[in-house]
């Protein structure tokens, strides 16, 4: 089944659109239903849904800006736009995202199943369900060289590289003459010993997935190593970090979605004029521990795993404690400032404070609005936009949320 997550504040057409989908007979299961774009975006975090279904005129952030945010996280989901207003408006600015299609409400059983159908196409190619299990196969046992194979695991074991092996290297069709290097391992978090046709089925869709995240922005070579995947990215310029992780990113994804077995990755520094490729297989090895401390289905990074979890810690929480007034703070842009992965972040959050991004802000701005509003002369308004807030009403949203009484309540009982 694959996940769906409804963002419709108006109850009455979401419980609508729960009945509307669970008659559509279509592979979809509803995760998480929520009313503002605020909560929707810190919710998704968690989810990781493979569709969300959202209205355009949602509370505090709409649609189209939540579709934005979430692409910029999960950049494979798929997105259906709940709307009154002209396509045509959206059209273009939602071309980008993902965008399945439109919805108009009042929403029929017909339109919504037409649109759930095409989703649930589009994610089946994605992620290579079983309808691609022969092509897979034959994938597997023609494109598999054992000389190949083994040229490359001598290669990982090696702090340098001589001219005779090179040379052969070259008469294996095995190019090397690169000036940047990383070592990734591919690694299922559960072995299913039980089942080798089904790993090796899993791992070769992880090789074609390579082939094809990677296709016109690294060259790599891919051969197996003590039953994990190994990968050996070469460039003659130096590689984007973070475009990198971020094509691992969707590979974990896809093939977890295909194989069900959650895979996790580690990557090695990147080397400049350096053929130490046995230090590289260490480094990312290393990197992949790092999952027992922040669990699987992810990517480590072994520049930022080989550090102290505390440090890292640290400097995520100092940035938001400094900087969770500025009204452009984002998830993003706390992921850049820091230089860790967005989920890398989400993780960390979860595992050692059991808070997310934006439930960590909002408390921090909370915890100063009850200190500004036992100042009797600063106007409400004022408060939301010192805390950075651009909107009033969602500052009293969230106030009240948080506290369980707006905040002029909370200020004449505390003035009492």
């Amino acid at each position: 089944m694959y996940k769906l997550v409804i963002v419709e504040d108006e109850c009455d057409v979401r419980k609508r659109l729960v009945g509307l989908i669970e008659k559509s007979g279509c592979n979809f299961e509803i995760v998480s239903e929520y009313e503002t774009g605020i909560d929707a975006y810190d919710g998704i975090i968690s989810d990781n849904p493979d569709l969300i279904l959202t209205d355009i005129k949602i509370p505090y952030i709409n649609g189209i800006e939540l579709s934005k945010m979430v692409r910029e996280i999960y950049p494979l989901v798929k997105i259906i736009i709940i709307t009154g207003y002209s396509e045509f408006d959206y059209a273009k600015e939602a071309a980008n995202l993902g965008v399945i299609g439109f919805v108009s409400k009042p929403i029929t059983l017909e339109n919504i199943q037409d649109l759930l159908k095409k989703a649930e196409v589009s994610l089946d190619k994605e992620f290579l369900t079983v309808k691609n299990l022969d092509r897979l196969s034959e994938f597997y046992h023609s494109n598999l060289s054992t000389v190949r194979e083994k040229e490359l695991y001598s290669l990982s074991k090696m702090t340098e590289v001589t001219p005779a092996f090179e040379e052969r290297l070259h008469n294996g069709n095995i190019n090397i003459n690169y000036s940047y290097f990383a070592i990734c391992i591919f690694d299922f978090d559960e072995q299913p010993d039980s089942e080798p046709e089904r790993h090796d089925l899993a791992f070769s869709s992880m090789r074609i997935l390579i082939d094809e995240e990677f296709a016109g922005l690294f060259d790599c070579d891919i051969f197996s190593r003590n039953e994990k995947l190994c990968l050996i990215i070469k460039s003659s310029t130096e590689p984007d970090i973070r475009e990198l992780e971020l094509c691992i990113e969707r590979i974990i994804q896809r093939t977890g979605r295909f194989s069900e077995m959650p895979v996790s990755a580690g990557l090695s520094k990147i080397y400049h004029n350096n053929r130490n490729f046995f230090a590289m297989v260490k480094e990312a090895n290393r990197a992949l521990e790092y999952r027992s401390v922040m669990g699987g289905g992810k990517v480590f990074l072994y520049e930022i795993s080989a550090d102290n979890v505390e440090r890292n810690l640290r400097l995520v929480t100092s940035y938001m404690e400094e900087h969770y007034c500025d009204p452009d703070i984002s998830f993003e842009s706390l992921a850049r400032e820091v230089n860790f992965s967005v989920s890398y972040i989400s993780a960390l959050l979860k595992k050692k404070l059991n808070t997310s991004f934006v439930k960590m802000l909002t408390d921090l701005r909370m915890k100063k609005a009850k200190e500004l509003l036992s100042n009797p002369s600063l106007k409400i308004i004022d408060i939301a936009e010192q805390l950075g807030y651009n909107d009033a009403y969602y500052f009293s949203h969230c106030f009240k949320k948080k506290v369980g009484v707006p905040p002029k309540e909370f200020r004449n009982e505390q003035n009492k």
